[in-house]
């Protein structure tokens, strides 16, 4: 899920920032960029951060 969604957003969100400007723009405009980040932020979203949460509950029971 991960991977496919990364992929996605390199492939779509490029496409849609191209009219921004600054330095937000220049940095969306890069597939490879935002499909990297993409998959970072996503990483500690679905798996890491559950797992944090998971073990933080665990500890205190």
């Amino acid at each position: 899920m991960i991977i496919g969604l990364s992929i996605i957003l390199a492939i779509a969100l490029p496409n849609y920032a191209t009219g921004w400007s600054g330095v937000t723009g220049e940095l969306l405009s890069n597939s490879i960029l935002v499909g990297a980040l993409s998959a970072i932020i996503l990483q500690f979203a679905l798996v890491n951060l559950p797992r944090m949460i998971k073990n933080i509950r665990g500890s205190h029971d």
